[in-house]
């Protein structure tokens, strides 16, 4: 069978609810009229209907094709889709097949040549992507896998064009870990830092760990890198929201160094008695003006700090925004005139350590709002929308429209209970929210779809703009974890999904063979056409994202297609998709010599920006 049916075989083919729990297969990805075009009516498609088929969409449109009234996804949906997500999990299996998933690599690895089973596109474009995510370096029960030491996998891409005719290879990959303060101190001086997050849901083993480190390592918390990578200014840097960041340079030949640790980016970032200085692990870069923002969440006092970063890297901007709690922020979404705040209840309460209840919870009840900054405004300019309580950890989009109004797009949770959000896994599902800055007011919230999705992401050259199609990845299962402490539940990520921003539901989808999980968010490159041209059409580029096979450790070889399904250990692929053709599946496949775990958020970074070694 070959490849590219993959998206169609691994779709849900079930009438009933009931059948899609038992079959285990991937969310369905498309409603179709007889003729093989969305029918108009029906442009919102349900997880629980069935498709056995694979199409591409003419779904081409402007942002006057943005409707305010979308097809009605209710809340009832909504939990009987996160509860078939649980209802999914198939027991030990799936918590083994976690637990190899979430397995560290031992060591680093130089580069490797690399060699794709299927010819990259002609207007595929080189350069490297770069996956980050906690990889802690010693095997201890002293700290979770989110306090885990950085680790940035890296593929490059060769331009087809510049290499000899014997060349056989297409790139090179390697892994290394991301050398921050604290992880050069271990390497000198073994083991010191003890994690903090995973003492959740308990606060004393946390302040017992701040101590010891501060004692032993001199510093509060591990500055641990290992959230995001970012690109701009010329600089590639490894981030987590709680500490200094680290700058790395990746060469045209694969290698990952840290040429510095503890940035400050000319000082830009103001130090912080716990953290040392901390900038935000996500931003966004306007695509007209080249500047970068993002939102930096700071709980002593509690503050949110809003930098504007010049296209040279320079600070163009600094706003300190005073809060009446202190929230946790995760990301950002931007327009031409503003950024905005995401100032939801996930609050930061010490007085709950007293009684030893981890200090970040969710507040259903607490006030939730939405504020807005103009780019080079002042903290006394932010306007404020209150909205439904609830969390958005990360945003696909934000967009004005011509009558004044912000349209704010992400992806929703709603968690159980106070502690749920820290101790278990919340679904999370497309989500708009419509602000009226006349009248000071949230004028309309509302569900996209009810197929779950996380990590969304859309063609880079639309931030800002009105983008109809966003891309995530959308899970199989969720269950515990009993490999790590703090992380005690996860997810299994089989689909890429394709989102209508503008009229909502879901456009395709492809899903992964059985035994194989994405292990990266989807890396939108645009086409070299599209680069060349502008930013070219929303779909007109390509999905990077990595997927790694396991079984649990247990259970025989076997083929399945071009897909090799083997016992652990595990073997991984980057895997390129059309965006345009996302549900036909992968392009071109690249096998990778050693195993890529779990991880968090990745970058592209242009074959022009690496150095010649």
């Amino acid at each position: 069978m070959a490849m590219t049916q993959f998206g169609v075989t691994a779709f849900l083919h079930s009438t009933s609810p009931l059948l899609a729990r038992q079959s285990r297969k991937p969310w369905t990805s498309l409603r179709l009229s007889p003729n093989g075009r969305r029918a108009p009516a029906l442009s919102h498609l349900s997880m629980q209907e069935i498709s056995g088929k694979s199409a591409v969409l003419d779904t081409g449109a402007d942002s006057q094709d943005w409707q305010q009234t979308k097809p009605t996804v209710s809340m009832s949906q909504i939990k009987a889709a996160s509860a078939m997500v649980r209802e999914r999990y198939s027991g030990s299996l799936d918590t083994k097949r976690m637990d190899c998933l979430l397995e560290r690599v031992s060591g680093e690895q130089g580069p490797v040549p690399l060699k794709s089973a299927t010819k990259l596109p002609a207007d595929f474009p080189p350069g490297a992507v770069l996956r980050v995510g906690p990889n802690p370096k010693f095997e201890s029960n002293r700290a979770g896998w989110l306090d885990g030491d950085g680790m940035v996998h890296c593929v490059v891409l060769e331009p087809a064009d510049q290499k000899a005719p014997d060349d056989k290879h297409d790139g090179w990959y390697s892994h290394a870990w991301v050398r921050t303060a604290a992880f050069e101190k271990e390497e000198k001086e073994g083991e010191i830092f003890w994690g903090t997050i995973s003492s959740a849901p308990r606060a004393l083993p946390m302040i017992a760990a701040m101590i010891q480190n501060s004692v032993r390592g001199g510093q509060v918390t591990k500055d641990s890198c290992n959230t995001a990578v970012q690109f701009h200014g010329g600089k590639i840097l490894a981030l987590m929201e709680q500490c200094l960041p680290s700058e790395l340079e990746v060469t045209r030949g694969g290698c990952v160094r840290t040429i510095a640790n503890k940035c400050t980016l000319d000082g830009s970032i103001p130090p912080d008695p716990v953290t040392g200085g901390a900038l935000a692990a996500h931003s966004k870069a306007d695509p007209v003006t080249g500047e970068r923002m993002s939102i930096t969440y700071n709980f002593n006092p509690a503050t949110a700090r809003h930098d504007v970063f010049a296209p040279d890297g320079s600070l163009a901007h600094q706003t300190t925004i005073e809060l009446p709690r202190n929230t946790m922020i995760h990301d950002l979404a931007i327009t031409p005139k503003f950024s905005v705040i995401l100032d939801l209840p996930l609050t930061f309460r010490p007085e709950k350590i007293l009684r030893d209840r981890f200090p970040i919870e969710f507040e259903q009840d607490a006030p939730a709002r939405i504020g807005l900054i103009p780019r080079f405004g002042d903290a006394d300019e932010v306007q404020w929308f209150d909205v439904e309580a609830g969390l958005c950890l990360h945003t696909f989009n934000a967009f004005e429209r011509a009558d004044g109004t912000v349209v704010v797009q992400g992806m929703r949770q709603l968690p159980e209970g106070a502690s749920s959000y820290i101790t278990a896994v919340t679904s999370a599902f497309p989500y708009e929210w419509v602000l009226d800055p006349a009248t000071g007011r949230c004028v309309a919230e509302q569900y996209l779809s009810d197929v779950p999705g996380e990590f969304p992401t859309l063609a880079p050259g639309f931030v800002g703009q009105p983008a109809r199609f966003g891309y995530a990845l959308s899970p199989l299962s969720a269950g515990p974890v009993e490999s790590y402490g703090g992380t005690t539940e996860a997810q299994l990520f089989v689909n890429v999904t394709k989102y209508d921003l503008f009229q909502g539901g879901v456009v395709e989808s492809y899903g992964l063979p059985e035994g194989w999980f994405f292990t990266s968010e989807p890396t939108f490159v645009p086409k070299l056409r599209a680069a060349h041209a502008g930013k070219g059409a929303e779909d007109e580029g390509y999905l990077l994202v990595f997927a790694t096979q396991t079984d649990g450790g247990s259970g025989a070889s076997k083929e399945r297609g071009t897909w090799t399904v083997t016992p652990a250990p595990s073997v991984s692929a980057l895997l390129v998709l059309d965006a345009g053709a996302a549900g036909a599946g992968p392009v071109a496949r690249i096998k990778l010599p050693s195993a890529m775990p779990y991880g968090l958020h990745s970058e592209f970074v242009p074959w022009e920006a690496l150095p010649v070694e």
